[in-house]
């Protein structure tokens, strides 16, 4: 299974988009993934449901977006089951926050900048699963 999970970390709950705009672009792209998503303020049977994904995925896309200082303390589970097991995994970050590109520093990463055409990154990096 190829898995596409989206991670959002937002200061707050009402800052959650409950929309994700690449969602769209991978039924229309491929068929093969199973797609999730989650924030920093999902509740932990989410969090234990995305973790449970990643175990039975062969390949993993996993998009984060993030907000400055926020904080993630609760996705720390899931992101140890990715720092152990990261084989499969690709990862995308768009948004700046110190904890988490220091957390991810240690593994391979596509970085999306502010002022940068981030469909187009996606889209190269979704045809890596194809």
């Amino acid at each position: 299974m190829n898995l596409f999970l989206y991670i959002q970390i937002t200061n707050h709950p009402e800052e959650v988009k409950f929309s994700n705009h690449f969602l769209p672009i991978i039924k229309e792209q491929t068929t093969t993934f199973t797609t999730f998503d989650l924030d920093n303020h999902s509740d932990s049977t989410i969090i234990n449901y995305a973790t449970r994904l990643l175990t039975e995925a062969n390949h993993t896309l996993i998009f984060i977006e993030t907000m400055p200082d926020s904080r993630f303390s609760n996705l720390l589970s899931l992101l140890t089951y990715i720092f152990d097991n990261p084989d499969g995994i690709e990862i995308i970050v768009k948004g700046e926050n110190k904890k988490v590109e220091k957390m991810l520093s240690i593994l391979p990463q596509t970085k999306i900048q502010e002022n940068t055409y981030e469909i187009q990154t996606f889209l190269e990096i979704l045809s890596k699963f194809s």
